[in-house]
């Protein structure tokens, strides 16, 4: 069942390690409005050089995708892919969301 779930996360590799956040928001938020913005840390090996986007809508991620994906951000070419949780934890999610859905309908 969760595997059909889609999300307006959005994936962000191969960033400049000395990116300018604000600049990264300003490219990142022409394709609908951010909840929120994630990079890595410039120390940690397995995080630098990304980013992860929420987007408020899942057309903004899909737009921001399609716009992204091998756009020459500061000599560096984007790696941008949609982002999806792993099962187990949208499953948790889902069941949570269902009880407190049927709480909310008493």
């Amino acid at each position: 069942m969760a595997s059909k779930l889609e999300f307006p996360i959005v994936q962000i590799k191969n960033l400049p390690f000395n990116h300018n956040p604000k600049d990264l928001f300003t490219l990142l938020g022409q394709f609908g409005n951010i909840h929120e913005i994630r990079t890595g840390s410039v120390s940690d090996v397995e995080t630098r050089g990304q980013a992860i986007v929420v987007y408020t809508t899942l057309k903004a991620a899909h737009l921001a995708l399609e716009k992204l994906s091998g756009f020459n951000y500061h000599g560096r070419y984007l790696v941008v892919k949609m982002y999806t949780p792993e099962p187990k934890v949208i499953d948790e999610l889902l069941v949570k969301y269902n009880k407190n859905d049927d709480i909310k309908g008493l």
